[in-house]
């Protein structure tokens, strides 16, 4: 009790009651900001074309990188598929 703290608040003085402004009329602004827009979360259709999308464009890579090297290596992309069946 020396520290003046209590649980249940003290109702307030007359001049502090009179001198507020109805709480429906307060407009309160966050201080933290908005959460921004995420995209949603991909289904397992669009994944898998992802992962299309992204094993062709491994094989275009490879075959560029073989062509301008004029390295003859097998291409790895067949060996990477065969090994997630």
């Amino acid at each position: 009790m020396s520290t003046r703290l209590w649980a249940d608040v003290p109702e307030a003085k007359d001049f502090v009651r009179e001198s507020r402004p109805p709480p429906d009329s307060l407009e309160y602004q966050p201080v933290t900001g908005t959460d921004p827009e995420r995209p949603k979360p991909k289904n397992k259709a669009e994944l898998k074309a992802m992962e299309e999308e992204l094993e062709s464009a491994i094989g275009q890579n490879e075959a560029v990188a073989r062509k301008r090297l004029g390295v003859k290596i097998p291409p790895s992309s067949a060996s990477r598929t065969a090994g997630r069946q």
